[in-house]
């Protein structure tokens, strides 16, 4: 009997876990904490006078957080000037295989957070598939 009780509340907690990382309700997590990155890292890309801001790792699906695809590049600095002149204010860097990556986005007020955090420690210059490592161009 006690071992059925004690793979009830494992399964229970499971269930809680997938819970959240699933609807990612992880508003219990600040800033500084998952997802945030070490307070020593410069948290800014900088290209032609252009600043861009870390906005953290997102997730994202084929109904793209940021709408946009600006294309392939190998480095993040080599598409800031071409977002700004275009009036994006957010760009997403993501899915980085053999030396390049994509980048998609939005405008004032495209929605990259709306499917969520993903959850890391630290931070990332790339995000994997169907996650978005987000800067704000300031």
């Amino acid at each position: 009997m006690n071992l059925l009780y004690l793979c009830i509340s494992f399964l229970i907690v499971l269930l809680v876990i997938v819970y959240f990382i699933k609807f990612n309700d992880i508003s219990m997590f600040k800033e500084e904490g998952i997802n945030a990155p070490p307070p020593s890292y410069d948290t800014k890309l900088r290209a032609n006078g252009i600043v861009a801001e870390y906005m953290g790792i997102w997730r994202d699906t084929p109904e793209r957080a940021l709408p946009i695809y600006l294309g392939i590049v190998q480095k993040p600095e080599d598409i800031l000037e071409t977002a700004k002149n275009y009036g994006y204010t957010y760009i997403g860097f993501q899915d980085y295989q053999q030396g390049y990556g994509h980048v998609w986005a939005g405008k004032k007020y495209a929605q990259y957070d709306k499917y969520g955090r993903v959850l890391v420690v630290g931070m990332a210059t790339w995000g994997q598939k169907w996650e978005n490592v987000v800067y704000k161009i300031i």
